[in-house]
């Protein structure tokens, strides 16, 4: 289920909604990658608003820096990473990069990352942009808000993907409002809550922003498999249920729906 598209009136008319399988640039002009490290820096203050990965650790970021004529100009990428069906495979996930921010890389190079690459040669429209890389490690696509953690075998375990969304938007709030143009993406996990999240970004932005929501592959259905079982809906619907994404997903979607159907705001269609 698509959100419901509210509030789009104040950005510009050229806003869109797009959705594509795959991302790809290419140039018959190669360019010598320059090979950009960025740091990690992790959101500790994050944790007071109860943003934490499923380990109970802060959340964190990469940050490219735009150059140019794009330091106003931004990539939003959310990290992909499947989900953690149950309280058990997410207890193990919390033990790993996807589920623990002290597993993260130090360092992230976008040089070979599709639209996010700072290849001039193979990206040449977006390689000057701001990259603000979000890692993944709430294992819900950024979309659970659980008040109180889980205890799994004697170990806590968080389910605050919102709240990690919350907590960065919020601290880059004062350059969003000064964008001249914002790109919303992800990939697979990443790429869904591109979807979930498509008009999250709106109240940050300024009124003459341009603000494109671009979903790399994630577009999971609710259909059944060639075996003619849905898989993929009772494994959902139980994530959705565990890390009450009910308050972390689009409201007006949530809204528009009765009870019963609710968990199919964590579908795209």
């Amino acid at each position: 289920m698509l959100p419901v598209i509210k509030g789009w009136t104040w950005i510009s008319t050229s806003v869109l909604l797009l959705a594509v399988t795959q991302i790809a640039f290419t140039s018959q002009h190669a360019a010598r990658p320059r090979s950009i490290s960025t740091p990690l820096t992790v959101l500790g203050s994050a944790v007071q608003q109860g943003a934490v990965c499923l380990d109970g650790s802060p959340p964190a970021y990469y940050w490219k820096h735009g150059t140019g004529n794009a330091t106003n100009k931004w990539i939003i990428h959310q990290q992909g990473g499947g989900w953690c069906f149950d309280e058990d495979l997410c207890l193990k996930r919390s033990r790993t990069r996807l589920g623990s921010s002290t597993q993260f890389p130090k360092e992230l190079t976008v040089t070979h990352m599709g639209v996010m690459s700072d290849d001039c040669g193979g990206n040449p429209d977006f390689c000057d942009f701001n990259v603000l890389y979000l890692p993944y490690c709430d294992g819900c696509s950024f979309s659970g808000n659980k008040d109180e953690p889980i205890v799994v075998n004697g170990t806590k375990i968080y389910f605050r993907g919102k709240r990690i969304l919350d907590a960065i938007f919020n601290e880059f709030a004062d350059l969003f409002k000064k964008a001249d143009e914002v790109i919303l993406t992800g990939c697979s996990a990443g790429g869904l809550a591109t979807y979930l999240h498509a008009d999250y970004p709106l109240p940050w932005l300024g009124k003459n922003t341009k603000y494109v929501a671009l979903a790399d592959a994630g577009y999971f259905i609710d259909a059944v498999n060639f075996k003619g079982v849905n898989v993929i809906r009772p494994r959902q619907q139980y994530v959705y249920k565990m890390q009450n994404a009910s308050s972390g997903v689009n409201q007006d979607c949530i809204a528009a729906m009765s009870a019963e159907d609710q968990w199919k705001c964590f579908f795209a269609q």
